[in-house]
Formats: structure tokens, sequence, C-alpha cells
């Protein structure tokens, strides 16, 4: 495909009346004004000069090092392509966290346990007591323990120490003592005015195997009496003990 080369007229303009002179004519004449590049000069000559080389050149300077126009366009694109990551990039969520402990609680109002009703205790001919394993049931499916032992004597009977009993005189004068599996034996006389506390570790009552199957503790128990004058074959109260049970061991 040929390629079209712009005109270019040489000859002078003389420029017709009532119009404003040329500033590159004088009297008729061209003057030789500086004139700006153009890329249509620059094919003409390469035609007529082909050892020259067109050389485009941007019209405005540029620094040693600094960018080109198309450089700038390239960096602000990337600059935009970052910001747009930076606005597409996932959001770390932020949540207030707490923590709750749930504590179980065996409140001693809920313990199932049970003591005998009565303690049938023999007398023998020389005073001294019989006095078959007491047994405590716990059905509750944790561990409980005796806290504390209570005792209160009945009227017209008088608890001492064991320790004091052979030098007590007095008719129904008594002394008893209550001694668990795991070994503290509780002289009731300790525990007359306020409840005796007891090792809890040695007062144990495990929790139940089963519905069926309720975890024991036995306490076996000693003493004697003095002229026993409220003899009865029907059995005659003496004294109450009361047992404080609490949950745990």
């Amino acid at each position: 495909m040929k390629e079209s080369t712009p005109s270019f007229d040489p000859r002078p303009t003389v420029p017709t009346a009532g119009t404003a002179p040329c500033p590159h004519l004088r009297d008729g004449k061209r003057l030789h004004a500086p004139v700006a590049h153009s890329p249509w000069r620059e094919a003409a000559a390469s035609r007529t000069n082909p050892k020259k080389r067109i050389v485009w050149k941007s019209s405005a300077s540029r620094q040693p090092g600094a960018a080109t126009p198309l450089a700038k366009i390239a960096g602000c694109a990337l600059s935009v392509a970052l910001a747009a990551s930076a606005l597409c990039a996932p959001c770390a969520a932020y949540a207030a966290e707490g923590t709750t402990d749930v504590l179980l609680v065996a409140n001693d109002d809920q313990i199932s346990v049970t003591v005998p009703a009565s303690l049938p205790v023999a007398v023998k001919t020389d005073g001294t007591f019989v006095v078959p394993t007491l047994s405590i049931e716990n059905n509750s499916v944790f561990d409980v323990h005796v806290d504390s032992i209570k005792a209160l004597t009945a009227p017209d009977f008088s608890l001492v120490a064991e320790e004091a009993f052979a030098e007590s005189d007095g008719d129904n004068t008594l002394w008893m003592s209550l001694e668990s599996e795991d070994g503290e034996n509780v002289d009731l006389a300790s525990c007359i005015d306020l409840p005796g506390q007891t090792d809890s570790s040695k007062w144990v009552v495990e929790r139940r195997a089963s519905e069926s199957q309720p975890g024991t503790l036995s306490v076996s128990g000693d003493g004697a009496i003095k002229d026993f004058t409220l003899a009865s074959e029907t059995g005659r109260e003496a004294l109450s003990v009361s047992f404080t049970i609490k949950a745990g061991r």
C-alpha cells in the first residue's frame, strides 16, 4: 500500500488585499522561521535522506531517570490495584469472649441419708452394754460424711465421760461412745452441750452403688450404766443421738 505524503509548496504566499500579512513574509519573500517538529516533515526528510532515522521525541523535556507519561500511568494503575486489593482483603472478625465456670453444688438439703430410728442396747447383769452395729446409709449419688454428733439424755438419766464413770454415783448414770468403722471413737459425753465435731475423713459414707444398693458406714458402740432403776422389758429410752451429715468427704 502506497503511503501518501503531505504536499509542500515552497512558493511564497503573497497576502491578498484585506488580509493580515503573514509574519513569515517580508516583501513577498518567505523567511526561515523555526518550525516545530512535525512527523510529516520527518517522514519527508527520511525519504530524501534514507540514512536519517526518525526519532520520536516527547514535546516535554525529561530529566534523567524521570518517568515517562506511560510509566506514570502504569504506576497509577498499580497503586489503584493495590488499593483495590486492600479493600477486598478479608477483614478479621472481632468478638468479645467470656468464660463461665459451671459449678455443681451438692446442697446439704439434697442429701438422702438414712439412720436407724432406734438402737436397742442390751444391759448385761454387770451394767455393761451390748450395742448392735449402727448403719448409716447414703442413697445419694455423691459421698457424704458425718460432720458432727449431738447427744441428749432422757429424763432421769445422766451421761458422764468414760473416765469419770467409775467415780460417779447416782442412779441411772451411764457412759457411752460410738466408733466409726475407720477407727474414730467419740465419747457421747463430749457431745452433750455442743455438737462434737468429728474427723470427717473417718466418717465418710460412700455414694450409692445403685438405686437399690446404698453406700453404708458401720458404727459400733460401747458403754455401761450404774444402778439401773428404770429397767423395763419393753425398753426405756436413755439417749437420743443426732448425726449432722454434709456432702463430700
